[in-house]
């Protein structure tokens, strides 16, 4: 899971995952002049092992990379709990890879070469969608989602499941877990102590 600190509002973070050094160098160089922090990876192993340190709000990922393809890398994202968004770019576009890039809650997959400002209309639309901020508080909210949302599918429990065993509503954990709705002390603690873990143990992952 990603550890956060929230403090003073800060820029939105995007991950380039990408092999063409000069490809994502020309979308880095676009998405920064348009107010964005990017970093790059070269290769999917490595940012996977980043997305464990740092907070990304959305991952542009190309499909066909050496040692682990961008289809993989977004498996293990889902499998892994994170819910980041993330958009395909592919110079070899297949009716095969953008249903599985779908099934894997792809928020779009765009074919190169593309125009930046298809791009960024793109990435617009994600923020707006899912209502992604760097505001400190909401940034929480969405962090807590993710962790609750992590521990609840390591147990392999369903929504309801975890709430009947909470005492909670289906629909306010579910509000949680998407980051609609700021959790109580109260509640957290109860969804704890139905996941069989500490209260320390559901923030380990987050500087708060």
């Amino acid at each position: 899971m990603n550890k956060i600190s929230v403090g003073e509002e800060e820029r939105i973070k995007i991950m380039i995952v990408e092999d063409n050094v000069e490809v994502a160098e020309s979308i880095k160089n676009y998405l920064t002049s348009e107010n964005f922090e990017v970093t790059i990876y070269n290769e999917a192993p490595e940012a996977l092992t980043e997305l464990k340190k740092g907070v990304y709000h959305l991952v542009l990922l190309d499909l066909r990379m050496p040692k682990m393809s961008g289809e993989e890398m977004l498996r293990k994202m889902r499998e892994g709990g994170w819910n980041i968004p993330v958009i395909i770019l592919t110079a070899y576009p297949s009716v095969k890879s953008a249903i599985e890039s779908l099934k894997l809650q792809a928020f779009d997959y765009i074919e190169k070469p593309f125009k930046m400002s298809r791009l960024l209309d793109t990435i617009n639309s994600v923020i707006k969608e899912r209502g992604i901020t760097t505001r400190p508080k909401e940034i929480l909210m969405s962090r807590v989602g993710e962790r609750m949302r992590f521990l609840r599918n390591e147990k392999k429990l369903t929504l309801r499941q975890l709430a009947t065993r909470a005492g909670v509503s289906p629909s306010l954990l579910s509000k949680i877990e998407v980051g609609s709705s700021s959790p109580s002390l109260f509640t957290i603690y109860r969804v704890a102590k139905s996941l069989e873990i500490s209260l320390r143990s559901f923030f380990e992952d987050m500087e708060v």
